[in-house]
């Protein structure tokens, strides 16, 4: 009797397609919800629960397929087929393998996990670490600087003489240029934006001219030239390390800022030719005392043909350091005023 009443309600159901029956539609989202694994569950009413039972159970007695069987399927009529548990619900939720994040109805998208968690802290602290390190680093050089251009002061003020630029601060300098080797490796760790070039090109110029010349070849340590650098270092030095350091804090304050990028204007050409007069002056002592010569006896040069490349040289490799800071310069000082603009506003 039951058979007879289900297969003349199904005889009354008009026949549509698969995608035009709205129930059909929402069945076969069920299973595209399944394929695609999305966390999403659909709810569905008793009426239409009803339904579905009716869509999976009526066939027609011509239809003996496997798939008219109540809890195996239902077949539409059109002749596509899907797979409908005895609960509906159960056919929308998706199996452990299936399951992954929708950032619509899953309430853990955009929590961090706690591996992330983990990875984020320790990088915030290797971060933290690291400021630390180059705040002590530039506070370390800027008060030696500091230190040095007071000494060269003090002894030509007291003296009233040039000539004991070297005695007064000249191993400071050299121990303080031999650390900022330091600032290459930074480059090179990617601990600051300035790569590697620029600061080697810098560092080597400066350690040749005082560990190379300078210090070994005693005759020059008092020429006027070793006053003008030393002096044009100490000040450039003086300057530019306390702004890294009060950058690294986050209060540079915007005078410091225009000093930094404005003093080397000056200051740079003043120490360049400083370095170039007395390299030029040491040429006569460097081929009387062959110097370097246990060094060099397997090239085919002297040390003396190497400084004579090194001075010829020096005015391009300076000349390209001098408008790398002039590009800084207007890179820094207009994001400066920008920003002033902006707080004016």
């Amino acid at each position: 009797m039951a058979s007879l009443v289900l297969r003349s309600f199904h005889c009354s159901v008009p026949t549509v397609s698969n995608a035009a029956h709205p129930l059909a539609e929402r069945t076969g989202a069920v299973s595209s919800i399944q394929s695609r694994g999305l966390n999403r569950r659909l709810v569905f009413s008793p009426a239409k629960r009803r339904n579905l039972s009716i869509l999976s159970c009526g066939k027609s007695s011509a239809d003996s397929s496997p798939a008219s069987k109540c809890n195996d399927g239902a077949t539409f009529p059109n002749g596509s087929s899907t797979s409908i548990p005895s609960n509906p619900i159960d056919a929308a939720a998706p199996t452990p393998k299936q399951r992954s994040i929708d950032p619509l109805t899953d309430v853990s998208f955009g929590k961090s996990s706690p591996t992330s968690a983990a990875v984020s802290e320790t990088r915030s602290e290797q971060r933290s670490l690291a400021s630390l390190y180059l705040l002590a680093y530039n506070s370390v050089q800027a008060v030696g600087w500091a230190v040095a251009l007071v000494r060269i002061l003090s002894n030509f003020a007291a003296t009233g003489s040039v000539a004991g630029a070297y005695a007064s601060a000249g191993h400071l300098i050299c121990l303080l240029q031999s650390i900022a080797f330091l600032e290459v490796v930074h480059g090179a760790l990617g601990l600051v934006p300035s790569g590697i070039v620029y600061p080697f090109m810098q560092w080597g110029g400066r350690t040749h001219f005082l560990l190379a010349v300078v210090r070994r070849i005693v005759e020059v340590q008092e020429l006027p030239a070793v006053f003008i650098t030393f002096t044009a270092w100490s000040m450039i030095d003086a300057i530019r390390y306390p702004h890294y350091a009060l950058n690294i804090i986050g209060s540079c304050p915007s005078w410091v800022v225009y000093i930094r990028y404005t003093a080397f204007i000056v200051l740079y050409p003043i120490g360049f030719l400083g370095e170039l007069s007395l390299m030029c002056q040491s040429l006569p002592f460097v081929k009387m005392n062959n110097l370097y010569a246990n060094f060099f006896a397997a090239l085919p040069f002297s040390y003396y043909n190497f400084l004579w490349v090194v001075i010829l040289s020096y005015p391009f490799l300076w000349l390209n350091l001098y408008l790398y800071m002039l590009k800084q310069r207007r890179s820094k000082l207009g994001n400066q005023n920008i920003s002033e603009k902006k707080k004016l506003i």
